[in-house]
């Protein structure tokens, strides 16, 4: 049957447009193809994947290689992981009692800080006039100028009161006394803060308050310690000063007071309730928590302590509280009330916030699926690492010993040299002062009194440098190692100005104490045979599964350029060893 001409122009304008269909197709097809760099098993590793990766590394992990070897070293380091996953799930590990357990907290604790994101924050405004108000009920506008004393006693800091009260120089008391040797060499010199920041030092507010300039304090606790403080200045700080922490801060605050609502609409809605037979375990407990908990039967610990309507929190959920937070209070296994409230605080709110997440589906949506997975894998990783390589490690004493005694120059404090210094920023006035300056000179004193830098010194006013220091200071330390002592010596140009000092005391490098070097000695060797081991490990799996492994080399030179890889490859660097 003849076509018309009308007819002829339509087919051959539909077979052009498949023909081009199939062009575009076989050509999207071809770069998807070649957008692939490895095939491990059933998983495609694309050059963008690649890129990433690289991309992502911290510097000291870049290769040291060049061009092709570069590529093919960071696209193993992708393969061998994948090859770690594939084994991890040949062997069942995404069944392991450990790993299912990680994954489940690690997914209840993401869903429910995107329900926190979604439903909760949003809830929340903050205000200039909230941030004003907040800011004056703080008292955080007024800042006074702190001096302090701090010894390890209560009773030298009232003998140190005493001697203040009978005329004694603060600022000698402070130099020679206080335990904070920073503030000390500054006449006890703390700075300005505010009533929020003394009262995290130790200092009472109502003392902060009240106490008038000039005034020493009785002694006060600051963590184990004691101190005498005064006051002298203050000043006004500014509502921008503070702004964006009080901003912060009410944001928090306001967020815990939205989600105790929502915590407790939510148990009151599901019917949140202790049930009888786990009580009655705790309290079998009670008697001896240590022992009974040894014999507490798999069934026991699954039974419910708090039951709501979709779900249960058991036994074994709060005893891991319980040790998490180290409450070993005997109430907290027979005091109903007392058993309430750590659940309360402890539990009740991720469990009904999850709960509320469940329901909205977030556990199903493509990103936190998405992330989900990448958790797992990066718990399977390290459960595997885990059982090849940490668990089949271990080093004895003896082992440790003969180590330090192969590397004795390993396990030694370094040469130690302490110093007065001066530290000029210019060199026209270093010279000029090379001119003036005797061995009498007080040069700590000349550094206040010229506002020149003074660095943190020990307790006894010396600055102290070791033998490491001299890649930092390469002129600095051989000066300091060749000036005898009790001279003046300098300028000696460095990274910080131009040092001018008397080397006060030597200490040359000594072994290290025994216990110490053992503690090194032990985690160097553990480091040694875990690399040892998992290199092994590695070429195990490589060896198993080279079948099941393709690599495109002929591909990377797109996934990598060469321009990437100027920007990331570092030649090798000399470092100071450690053990």
């Amino acid at each position: 049957m003849k076509m018309s001409k009308g007819k002829q122009q339509a087919a051959w304008r539909m077979g052009s447009l498949l023909l081009g269909l199939l062009v575009v197709l076989e050509a999207c097809g071809k770069q998807e193809e070649e957008a692939i760099v490895a095939i491990v098993g059933q998983k495609a590793i694309h050059a963008e994947e690649l890129r990433r990766f690289v991309l992502n590394l911290l510097p000291g992990l870049y290769t040291h290689k060049q061009g092709q070897q570069a590529r093919e070293d960071y696209l193993q380091s992708l393969i061998d992981q994948e090859l770690l996953l594939l084994e991890a799930r040949n062997r069942g590990l995404e069944q392991d009692a450990q790993v299912v357990e990680k994954l489940s907290n690690k997914q209840r604790k993401y869903i429910v800080s995107v329900l926190r994101q979604r439903e909760i924050a949003p809830l929340v405004q903050v205000t200039e006039e909230d941030i004003r108000r907040h800011f004056e009920e703080l008292g955080l506008a007024r800042e006074r100028f702190l001096a302090a004393i701090v010894v390890a006693s209560q009773q030298e800091a009232r003998q140190l009161q005493q001697q203040l009260a009978a005329g004694a120089s603060w600022a000698d008391l402070a130099r020679a006394h206080s335990l904070d040797s920073q503030a000390a060499e500054r006449a006890g010199e703390v700075g300005f803060l505010n009533r929020s920041l003394a009262e995290r030092m130790g200092i009472p507010v109502a003392i902060f308050d009240t106490l008038a300039a000039g005034e020493v304090s009785p002694p006060l606790a600051r963590g184990r310690s004691y101190q005498l403080i005064r006051f002298i200045g203050e000043q006004q700080a500014e509502l921008a000063t503070h702004q964006a922490a009080l901003q912060a801060q009410l944001m928090k605050l306001g967020q815990m007071e939205v989600e105790e609502r929502k915590v407790e609409m939510l148990a009151y809605e599901l019917g949140w309730a202790m049930d009888a037979a786990g009580r009655q375990i705790l309290a079998a407990l009670a008697a001896n928590p240590a022992q009974q908990m040894q014999h507490l039967s798999a069934a026991e610990r699954r039974i419910a302590l708090f039951s709501y309507k979709g779900g249960q929190v058991s036994v074994d959920e709060y005893l891991h509280t319980l040790k998490l937070h180290r409450i070993h209070a005997r109430k907290a296994l027979v005091d109903s009330a007392f058993i309430a409230a750590i659940a309360r605080r402890f539990i009740r709110p991720e469990t009904m916030l999850a709960h509320a997440a469940i329901e909205a589906g977030i556990p199903h949506e493509p990103a936190v699926v998405a992330w989900v997975e990448d958790a797992k894998e990066e718990l399977l990783l390290t459960r595997l690492r885990q059982m090849e390589v940490s668990d089949k490690v271990a080093v004895e004493d003896e082992a440790a010993r003969r180590y330090i005694d192969e590397r004795p120059e390993q396990f030694l404090l370094p040469e130690r040299i302490c110093y007065e210094e001066l530290i000029v920023p210019a060199k026209e006035e270093a010279a000029q002062l090379a001119e003036e300056l005797d061995n009498a000179a007080d040069l700590l004193q000349m550094a206040r009194q010229r506002g020149f830098n003074v660095r943190p010194r020990q307790p006894d006013g010396l600055v102290c440098m070791i033998s490491p220091n001299k890649v930092v200071y390469p002129k600095l330390w051989p000066a300091l190692q060749e000036a005898p002592l009790d001279a003046l010596r300098g300028p000696v140009e460095t990274r910080d100005g131009y040092i001018f000092f008397k080397v006060m005391r030597r200490q040359e490098a000594q072994p290290e104490p025994a216990d110490k070097a053992l503690r090194r000695a032990r985690a160097s060797l553990v480091q040694r045979q875990e690399r040892m081991r998992f290199d092994e490990l590695m070429d195990q799996l490589r060896a198993k599964y080279q079948n099941q492994v393709t690599a495109f080399a002929d591909r990377l030179a797109a996934a990598l350029p060469d321009a990437l890889l100027a920007s990331l490859t570092q030649p090798p660097q000399k470092q100071i060893e450690t053990p």
